[in-house]
């Protein structure tokens, strides 16, 4: 590669990607009138490298985020569905080195700040061709303990990501510690002891192909 010589060069690179999935989640509102919800959602492997199945406070070191989000739940039982696509920890779309060149599609209202994100096609982790064991982790807490109220009313720039990059100009958009629940050490010895009505922990396999 002659790195002087004028003209374009083009470059072809592969990287992971997943198919788009949804959650679908079903819980009970035991209260006679509606009520706030925080829907919290996270992945860590089961077994390690030797088989054996990961220790509870072993684990907490290894969930990731998925999503964080907001619900309304009415009296009674209530289905939630959400598509990964809307992960409050992926950045929406990327620029293209062409864009970022030329500031193609930017204004002076989207700064660098837009630009924070997991990118959307790493958002699941690679998994291996025979099918490896990952625990959802889910939970509901609620949202008006959770809610931290605008500074200003209105729309806010730069609304991806809020779970790993805030809101602009804002203060954190949760009270809860970042990675909560699992922001602490866990004393319980099985998740069987570990959880409590708002938790499930869910098995999933994600396969690897090329």
């Amino acid at each position: 590669m002659q790195f002087g010589s004028p003209g374009s060069v083009r470059a072809r690179y592969h990287h992971l990607d997943h198919e788009s999935f949804s959650y679908i989640i079903t819980t009970v509102n035991n209260s006679n009138e509606e009520k706030q919800g925080t829907v919290r959602l996270f992945l860590a492997p089961k077994y390690d490298e030797l088989g054996n199945v990961i220790s509870l406070d072993e684990q907490r070191r290894l969930y990731i985020e998925m999503d964080k989000f907001h619900v309304d739940l009415r009296p009674g039982k209530n289905t939630i569905v959400r598509s990964s696509t809307d992960s409050s920890v992926t950045i929406s779309s990327t620029y293209t080195f062409k864009e970022l060149l030329h500031f193609e599609d930017m204004n002076n209202d989207r700064t660098e700040f837009c630009s924070c994100g997991w990118p959307q096609h790493l958002l699941v982790p690679k998994g291996n061709d025979k099918g490896m064991v990952f625990d959802l982790f889910v939970m509901i807490s609620d949202g008006a303990k959770d809610f931290v109220p605008p500074s200003a009313p209105g729309q806010k720039l730069c609304n991806d990501a809020l779970s790993y990059c805030g809101v602009m100009d804002e203060k954190y958009p949760d009270k809860r510690a970042m990675g909560y629940p699992f922001d602490r050490t866990i004393e319980a010895q099985s998740p069987a002891e570990f959880l409590t009505p708002n938790m499930l922990i869910s098995n999933i396999t994600v396969r690897f192909q090329d």
